[in-house]
């Protein structure tokens, strides 16, 4: 039980789990105080790159609709098993990867950190060598997803993956309209170096600005 969560932990293969059992916390507090605000009842929260689901966990806490999209297999059982320990059975699960089409995409995992998989075969080399390997997994649009689950709007989007967030996020605000344009954006931006496109210039000129930022992710909100 971490910070009144409830979490199968794995602390051979995943950071998060490490860092959960060594200091008895969720790993992204200041994260959590960044978007807290914007959560609670009435409020949608979308997890992209759920992982085990501290993101989703927190959020479906705080009375939030959730959707949690995990493209590793074994990750998202782990993510499932999560939820279901904490009676969060609302919180709804997309198994895919997103990208800028649907298709196949091999995804890269390094077995001591399975929250660090990855789209960006260049990201396996230099500061984050190490045994990699890579198999197939289904890639849809982002946009394909959330009008599955039925949503109409979204509170605030996180996106963590690991290089991957500009091939995530361009192409859904480049094909949505802007109601279905997240109000607030936490992005991962540890992994900038390994963006195609910047995102940050593409943000500030659909109208977000910078709300927040810790070490790793920077918070955009939506000017009204």
């Amino acid at each position: 039980v971490v910070e009144g969560l409830k979490f199968r932990l794995y602390p051979g293969g995943n950071y998060d789990d490490r860092k959960m059992m060594a200091k008895g916390r969720l790993p992204e507090q200041a994260e959590h105080r960044l978007i807290a605000p914007l959560l609670g009842k009435d409020r949608v929260f979308v997890d992209v790159g759920a992982n085990i689901g501290t993101y989703s966990l927190f959020a479906a806490a705080s009375g939030a609709e959730v959707l949690a999209v995990e493209a590793s297999p074994d990750t998202a059982d782990k993510l499932a098993f999560n939820l279901a320990a904490n009676g969060a059975s609302e919180v709804r699960i997309a198994r895919t990867a997103v990208g800028a089409e649907a298709g196949e995409l091999s995804l890269w995992r390094e077995p001591s950190n399975a929250g660090f998989a990855t789209l960006v075969e260049d990201l396996t080399q230099g500061e984050w060598a190490g045994n990699w390997s890579a198999f197939r997994v289904p890639v849809r649009p982002l946009a394909d997803v959330v009008a599955e689950a039925g949503l109409t709007r979204i509170d605030v989007m996180k996106i963590d993956v690991e290089g991957f967030e500009d091939r995530v996020l361009v192409p859904y605000l480049s094909t949505t309209s802007r109601d279905l344009w997240p109000r607030a954006i936490l992005l991962e931006t540890n992994c900038r170096p390994h963006w195609t496109e910047d995102c940050l210039s593409l943000l500030t000129r659909l109208g977000y600005e910078q709300a927040g930022e810790t070490r790793d992710n920077i918070l955009f909100s939506l000017k009204a």
